[in-house]
């Protein structure tokens, strides 16, 4: 399964570091934005599993919520001091300064939970295959 993963803020040497870190993941494909005006076009023409994004991506004012309709998961990358007022309640948290690793431990769970309660009320197949180990 490849996870689409966006990475927004203007930060380009924090930009860098966590797209090289989470790259890392074979099964990540990261693209990275520096610029708002960008990031707010790739939101409209692309389809992404993951967004992470920091406040000062969002606009001059810092107070506009980008279009996530084509978005899986919105995640806010937030430290201590970022005031952006109510986030929706779809949008989800992450601190931002910690270990990749930490991001995306917590990223691919906040996914996983998302994905499987979208999925509730369908039903799934489940496949068995015996085969006798050492048997002629």
């Amino acid at each position: 399964m490849n996870i689409k993963v966006a990475i927004a803020d203007r930060d380009e040497s924090y930009l860098d570091r966590l797209g090289e870190g989470l790259q890392r993941y074979k099964h990540l494909t990261c693209t990275r934005y520096s610029d708002p005006e960008t990031f707010q076009r790739a939101l409209l023409s692309r389809t992404f599993d993951v967004v992470l994004f920091d406040v000062s991506i969002l606009s001059e004012k810092g107070d506009s919520i980008p279009d996530l309709s084509n978005v899986t998961l919105p995640i806010f990358l937030y430290h201590g001091d970022t005031e952006i007022g109510i986030l929706p309640s779809y949008i989800e948290k992450i601190d931002k300064y910690q270990r990749v690793s930490g991001i995306y431990r917590r990223m691919t769970q906040l996914l996983y939970q998302h994905t499987s309660s979208m999925e509730q009320g369908e039903r799934a197949a489940l496949i068995a295959v015996y085969s006798p180990a050492g048997g002629t």
